[in-house]
């Protein structure tokens, strides 16, 4: 209990801190800190849609394209082809024919008839 509480105060210290620190920039510095932070968040956005186009382009599962990794959408394509081939392949099912009933059959015989046949 003791611990939650703790960590709430320090993140209430923390996001305190952090707004004096915003609040002692002049108001250049501010609009300088705000613009990195803004073009951070696009260069991460920008680099989310290139892995998703890169797993689209090359036929990997759109759950694997936070995955990929490269600078440039060349890269970022290798790298998903080199996933795509890493990935186990699906082995076919047997073709047992149409009549085939398969595990799920019914056997005919009753839950009485099993413990019979089973327990003597």
């Amino acid at each position: 209990m003791k611990a939650a509480e703790r960590r709430k105060k320090l993140e209430a210290f923390e996001k305190a801190e952090e707004e004096r620190k915003l609040a002692e920039l002049s108001e250049t510095d501010r609009l300088k800190a705000e613009l990195g932070k803004r073009d951070s968040e696009l260069q991460e956005l920008t680099t989310k849609q290139q892995q998703r186009e890169a797993a689209d382009k090359v036929g990997l599962p759109p759950i694997y394209a936070d995955r990929i990794k490269g600078k440039t959408p060349e890269e970022m394509e290798a790298d998903a082809k080199a996933l795509l081939e890493a990935m186990p392949k699906s082995k076919a099912a047997p073709n047992a024919g149409a009549t085939s009933p398969g595990d799920q059959a019914i056997t005919g015989e009753t839950e009485a008839e099993k413990r019979k046949r089973l327990f003597g």
